[in-house]
């Protein structure tokens, strides 16, 4: 399917977003977007090393990189959601238009219908028209009804493929809407510590976004994760300064709570253990 021919770009956006890729990670990428905006669907993973114009070599070193950009679903395609979100916007307003257009021609041609005063129609030609139209509807009766399934089946994909694209749009926004009450969050506990602390929160937003949707985190592990931070181990505090961080080190944190609670639950046993032992030796004795 090709779309419009330009393609919307975010400069200050992408300048954020992409500040850590070298040269060639940036042409390839570029190549990938505009591929991605011209077909209008996700990218098959067997036709990125096409797409890049790179050798199998130098796609394996830059794959990690861009690799971050976009999601890969179960039948290995790359799914890019930002570009997701203005490919509907995009169509959206592109069936608004058309339809407005539609109404527009419908009612011109209803005002030219009203000011013709059509003649009488003479018998002959009239008998003809008769005839012709019975000819015409026995002839192609069958193929009226072979036009009417296609039509069907066409109206049926299109349900489909807008059924699907809104599914997508509530998945972006959701990720979204997510990624910011953690960055919201996060920001809150930092300027508990320190009010003159500098808060990107788009930059934030980015990174806790790719968090949840590339690292497979949830909105409530991470929020977890922060209070764990301010609230069980201050050591992190200092570390844990951004989304970047918080997505970084994400792992390192959640073993530290995993070994701090097991550490904690087995220093409550052998405490009970030892006051329990104590308390029946004494019992014993007395």
């Amino acid at each position: 399917m090709s779309t419009l021919p330009y393609m919307q770009f975010y400069v200050s956006d992408y300048i954020s977003d992409t500040m850590h890729l070298s040269t060639e990670e940036h042409g390839a990428y570029f190549l990938l977007l505009m591929n991605y905006w011209q077909t209008g669907k996700p990218i098959p993973k067997r036709r990125l090393v096409g797409i890049t114009r790179l050798s199998e070599e130098r796609w394996n070193f830059v794959q990690e990189s861009l690799s971050e950009f976009f999601t890969e679903n179960d039948e290995g395609m790359w799914i890019h959601y930002r570009v997701e979100a203005d490919l509907d916007k995009v169509m959206s307003k592109s069936k608004q238009a058309s339809a407005a257009g539609k109404l527009s021609a419908a009612k011109r041609a209803a005002t030219k219908a009203s000011i013709k005063n059509p003649q009488s129609i003479d018998n002959k030609h009239e008998l003809n028209d008769r005839s012709n139209f019975v000819e015409r509807e026995l002839n192609y009766k069958d193929k009226d009804k072979d036009k009417d399934k296609d039509k069907d089946k066409d109206k049926d994909k299109d349900k489909d493929k807008e059924l699907s694209d809104k599914n997508c749009s509530k998945k972006i926004i959701q990720i979204e809407d997510d990624a910011r009450e953690v960055s919201n969050f996060l920001a809150e506990k930092i300027k508990s510590k320190n009010s003159k602390a500098k808060i990107n929160s788009k930059k934030w937003v980015f990174d806790i976004e790719k968090a949840i949707r590339l690292d497979k985190r949830t909105k409530q592990d991470l929020i977890e994760i922060i209070q764990w931070v301010y609230t069980k181990n201050e050591f992190w505090i200092p570390i844990i300064l951004s989304g970047a961080k918080l997505r970084e080190k994400y792992d390192q944190l959640y073993m530290s709570k995993v070994s701090r609670n097991t550490e904690e639950h087995e220093k409550n046993f052998n405490t009970t253990d030892y006051n329990l032992g104590v308390e029946g030796f004494i019992t014993k004795k007395e």
